[in-house]
């Protein structure tokens, strides 16, 4: 425990302390305390419950092997709770959205970039606790008004568009700042920095995210058939023995694929609907995009 408590820089104890204020400053505005448990019973929906269960199990495994593999020890625990409640976390929660082999190539690419090698650097030289605490929750709300005006951009008047491009700057600016320093302190003190521990820190989150990949894609597969159950019901609902045998039909034919499955989710409506179509040519026929209609 001693070497996690060491690992632990003033960035984590200053976002540990912003963690604990404002749930606690929030919770005092009568208005949000109200409300709060409708927030907690929407989050504790026993298939959100299930998902994050299994989640933790698969990190906890990755953890389990690593450390028989003689690779993991206490000194990586930080890095292991970071990736798993950040970048794993954030896997799960897109998968929902997962539909082609893209998403996965970008998690890869993302992963691999020289930005995990700057970050890794930049863990290593943090600033006084105090300094931290003051950049924390302004580099946090730059980084939200950003993605708030690059989401609803769209909406945005003339003069509100103008801040994205604005703050990007300002954060352009903070970086090569905190670059600078990385650098000079990498330069002055190389020592500090190559040593077998800070390797596996850095090889840590590249090898969990590439090995996390696969659960990633089945629950994006389970998630998928399940919406595709879900539009059949609805779909077909009056005759259960149809809907059964279109499932069985699509199971066979998409398997684990995840883009037929896509396509057929995309495209199941018009066949069933207009041309009362439930065979299994047709399905084979819009899992590859290619379905036509009698009257086409």
């Amino acid at each position: 425990m001693k070497e996690f408590i060491d690992s632990v820089l003033n960035r984590e104890m200053a976002l540990l302390i912003w963690i604990v204020i404002l749930p606690l400053w929030i919770l005092s505005l009568n208005s949000v305390r109200k409300s709060f448990s409708d927030v907690l019973k929407a989050f504790f929906v026993w298939k959100i419950v299930s998902l994050y269960a299994i989640f933790f199990l698969y990190a906890s495994l990755l953890t389990w092997l690593s450390y028989k593999a003689g690779f993991w020890d206490l000194s990586l625990l930080k890095d292991t709770i970071v990736w798993t409640l950040g970048t794993a976390a954030i896997m799960v929660a897109r998968s929902t959205k997962v539909t082609n082999w893209d998403y996965f190539r970008e998690i890869i690419k993302d992963t691999l970039k020289w930005t995990v090698i700057l970050e890794f650097i930049n863990s290593f030289y943090t600033f006084s606790l105090s300094v931290e605490l003051a950049v924390l929750p302004v580099l946090t709300l730059i980084g939200l008004l950003i993605a708030y005006s690059e989401t609803f951009k769209d909406k945005l008047t003339g003069d509100q568009q103008k801040v994205a491009p604005l703050l990007r700057n300002v954060t352009s600016f903070i970086g090569i700042m905190i670059l600078g320093f990385v650098v000079y302190k990498t330069v002055t003190q190389t020592g500090d920095l190559l040593t077998i521990i800070n390797l596996k820190s850095f090889l840590l989150p590249i090898f969990f995210t590439l090995l996390f990949v696969r659960f990633v894609y089945l629950i994006a597969l389970l998630v998928s058939y399940e919406n595709l159950w879900v539009r059949l019901n609805f779909l077909i609902n009056h005759r259960q023995d149809l809907t059964n045998q279109l499932k069985r039909t699509i199971l066979k034919e998409a398997n684990v694929n995840i883009i037929k499955l896509a396509n057929i989710s995309k495209n199941i409506a018009k066949p069933t609907q207009i041309y009362n179509d439930f065979s299994p040519v047709m399905i084979n026929e819009i899992s590859k995009g290619k379905y036509k209609g009698s009257d086409e």
